[in-house]
């Protein structure tokens, strides 16, 4: 099963894109700035990555992005926020994918907006399954 991230254009507030699911279902995703995979202030290299459930002790179960270049913990989870913080923006990510159901703004910052209800709604869709990720 084949889940596509397809990016939008990198600024300072977040590098927003859609999830596209094997159905044709939509999610908005938001990412942090591109910073060459920096750790902890960049999102990760575009590429295909196996995705499985993992137990995350801050997030609960969700979906964990395996083998990640040069980076551990990357999780599609809930948030808002995906912004540069080197340049004093806001954010709920050290390199982890945000899901959500629209697009707008925040005390002055573009977010995803419904999150924890686009998580939900991505869970179930995929049934808790293992998929593959291919972020172009």
């Amino acid at each position: 099963m084949k889940v596509t991230l397809k990016r939008f254009k990198s600024t300072s507030q977040g590098t927003f894109g859609v999830v596209i699911l094997p159905n044709g279902k939509e999610f908005d995703s938001l990412e942090l700035p591109d910073k060459d995979n920096k750790r902890q202030v960049s999102c990760i290299p575009k590429g295909t990555y196996q995705c499985k459930i993992v137990n995350s002790p801050r997030f609960g179960r969700v979906y964990g992005v395996l083998d990640v270049p040069n980076r551990a913990n990357i999780l599609i989870h809930a948030g808002n926020y995906g912004g540069d913080v080197e340049k004093g923006y806001r954010s709920d990510i050290l390199g982890c994918i945000l899901l959500g159901k629209n697009v707008g703004e925040l005390k002055g910052q573009r977010v995803v907006l419904s999150s924890k209800k686009a998580l939900a709604e991505f869970m179930e869709e995929m049934d808790r399954q293992p998929f593959t990720l291919e972020i172009v």
